[in-house]
Order: C-alpha cells, then structure tokens, then sequence
C-alpha cells in the first residue's frame, strides 16, 4: 500500500499530461474585402480572432496558406505582413491577429485571388525541433483592379497622404502657400522695375 500511495502522485501528472491538449480556434471564418484593391496601395484587412481552445498554454503563429480546392488566383505571400506573425496564448484566451496587404507597383495580374489567414499552435518537443498539429483557418477573398504605373503611383501616393493625416494636408497647404508667395514676390518686382523706367524717360 505504501508503494502505491507513492506511485499514486506520479500516475495522476503522467494522465494530466496524457489528457492535455492543445487547440485553435478562429472567430472568423470567411473574410470578403468588397473594396476593389489596387496595385501599390497597402490595405489594413479585417482582424482574425486567435482562440486557444486547447487545455494547455502554447505559442500560436499566423500565416498565409492556400488550399487547391479554389480555382481563384492564390497571391504571394510576399504580399503579406503581419503585426505580430507569433504570439503565446494562455488556455482560454484569445487574440486578435492583425494582417496587411501590400500590392507592389508593378506585376500584379488583375483578377480575384483566395487565400487563407491560418493560425495555429506551435509546441517544441524535446529534442528542440518545432512540431505543428492543429490549425484554424480564415477564408480570404479579394479582387484587384488592373492599373497602369500612373495610377500605380497616383493611388500610392494617395495612400501615403490618407496614411499621415492631418500632418501631409498641412504640410501640402504650406507648401501651396509658399509656391504661391513667391511668385506673387517675382510678379511684383516685374512691376517695380517697369515703373521706374517709365518714370526716367
């Protein structure tokens, strides 16, 4: 009875860690961007809720992945930045993923394109090498607009300005106001100077 009373302590954190279990979660499961994207703009896509769904605390990590049973175009993942692509997550709790889209100025094929917002676990085994089991994922859908290297460059720097408000609309006018200065100042010398002929003959 001793030795079993002994054991007991042993066999009941052997069956705890048996039974733990990690999991994954996303509040989200299709994201539709109804704005038309355009090349050389970067846009802030709708957040991902990042569920630890499992019984044991793990870091999570989000990705871009495809699945072959869409025929859409699948975008590079290039194209793709993350807030925080890794971050730990208690059981229980959960965390909003936050992705942006960079489309580059030139390259880009014009059509609709599917991609998948993938979250999921990673554990490190004991031998130090990274293990991935389960995953969530969110469907993502969006359509990109033909342009030329103008409107390329137009919508970028548009979203540039839109970007740094209120700073570049005062930034603009004061440059306004200095162009407009000084050819004010060069119109009014012009005038100067021709009076003062007139006046000497």
């Amino acid at each position: 009875y001793l030795l079993l009373l002994l054991l007991l302590p042993i066999l009941f954190v052997c069956t705890n860690k048996a039974q733990a279990a990690v999991g994954v979660g996303v509040g989200t499961g299709k994201i539709i961007v109804d704005e038309v994207l355009r090349p050389g703009v970067t846009y802030e896509l709708p957040e991902v809720l990042v569920f630890n769904t499992g019984d044991v605390a793990s870091k999570y990590k989000v990705s871009i992945e495809w699945s072959d049973r869409e025929s859409l175009a699948k975008p590079p993942k290039e194209w793709f930045s993350f807030k925080e692509e890794t971050f730990y997550l208690e059981p229980g709790e959960s965390k909003a993923a936050y992705t942006k889209i960079t489309l580059p100025l030139n390259g880009v094929v014009p059509g609709d394109y599917y991609a998948l917002v993938v979250a999921e676990p990673v554990t490190e085994i004991e031998s130090g090498v990274t293990s991935v089991g389960v995953a969530a994922g969110s469907k993502l859908y969006f359509t990109v607009r033909a342009a030329n290297l103008i409107q390329a460059i137009y919508y970028k720097v548009a979203g540039v300005f839109m970007k740094f408000m209120p700073w570049s609309a005062i930034i603009l006018s004061l440059l306004v106001l200095i162009l407009l200065f000084l050819k004010f100042r060069k119109n009014f010398k012009i005038e100067i100077v021709q009076k003062k002929e007139q006046t000497k003959s």
